[in-house]
C-alpha cells in the first residue's frame, strides 16, 4: 500500500470500541486518475471476503455494467489469479451472475447502474467506482437498504474528479 492508501484503510476500518463494529458505514474517496484506486478497492474486498468471520456479499459498480465487468475481470480477477489467494476462490463468469466465490462462501460480484440494479440480496460491502459518471444516486438508494440489517456494512463511493 502507498501511504495515502494505508491512511484511508486505517480510517475506514476503524472499530467503534463501544460496539465492536466498523465505525463508518460510508466512505467517500476522491483521488486523481491512476493513483491506485483499483488496488485499494480490491484489497478492501479481499479483506472483507476473508477477514470478517462469516460469508460476505460484496458488489462492485462502475460507470456502466460493461465498465464494471471489464474492471472486475481484467483487474480484480486477473490480479487475484496471480496472487497467493489463487487457490482460495473460483470465478463464475456467467453473464449476469459474475462472482469471485471464496471458499468460505463470500462473493465478490458486479452490479449494473440501472434503476432496478442493486435491489437484491443483502450486502455487506459495495463500491461505486467512478462515481462522477453516475447520473443520479440510484445505486446508493439501492445499496443502503440492502445493508441495513448487516452488522458492519460499508458503502464506498470512489471517484476521480468529474465535471460540474
Amino acid at each position: 500500500m502507498m501511504p495515502w492508501q494505508r491512511q484511508v484503510i486505517d480510517v475506514a476500518m476503524e472499530i467503534d470500541p463501544d460496539t465492536g463494529r466498523l465505525a463508518y458505514r460510508e466512505i467517500g474517496l476522491t483521488v486523481p486518475r491512476q493513483s491506485g484506486k483499483t488496488t485499494l478497492i480490491l484489497a478492501t474486498a479481499v479483506h472483507r471476503a476473508l477477514g470478517f468471520g462469516r460469508r460476505q456479499n460484496i458488489r462492485y459498480a462502475a460507470q456502466t455494467r460493461n465498465d464494471a465487468r471489464q474492471k472486475w475481470e481484467d483487474e480484480h480477477v486477473v490480479t487475484l489469479e496471480a496472487s497467493a489467494f489463487r487457490k482460495m476462490f473460483r470465478v463464475r463468469k456467467t453473464n449476469g451472475n459474475e462472482a469471485i466465490i471464496w471458499r468460505n462462501g463470500s462473493q465478490h460480484g458486479i452490479v449494473a447502474n440501472t434503476e432496478k440494479s442493486g435491489h437484491g440480496p443483502t450486502l455487506d460491502l459495495a463500491f461505486v467506482d467512478e462515481a462522477f459518471a453516475q447520473v443520479d444516486s440510484r445505486l446508493e438508494q439501492a445499496f443502503k437498504p440492502a445493508m441495513v440489517t448487516r452488522p458492519s456494512p460499508q458503502l464506498w463511493v470512489v471517484s476521480t474528479a468529474g465535471t460540474d
